[in-house]
């Protein structure tokens, strides 16, 4: 799942911070900053940035052994997603 945008794709920042979503909600048990910048090809020093304002937005959230794990945003937008396709259903 490591990254590789295109040189000309406008919103890097976007796709990085996609790709980290995706792999903390791989890990149900929680994930750690070293685990996600391997699976995600990121510098731990972005990474360090995007978890940070992951954490503000409610996105992901830190456990006391350090890991990362989904927040409480992340699971309002999946419980979204999941009442529009049972209404559709």
């Amino acid at each position: 799942m490591a990254l590789k945008p295109e040189p000309t794709a406008p919103f890097h920042s976007v796709q990085y911070a996609l790709r980290v979503l995706e792999s903390v909600s791989q890990h149900g048990d929680g994930v750690t900053d070293a685990q996600i910048s391997r699976e995600t090809g990121l510098p731990t020093g972005h990474l360090a940035s995007l978890l940070l304002t992951l954490r503000r937005e409610g996105y992901v959230e830190q456990v006391s052994d350090g890991a990362y794990v989904i927040g409480a945003s992340l699971l309002l937008l999946g419980s979204g997603a999941a009442r529009r396709q049972a209404l559709e259903g």
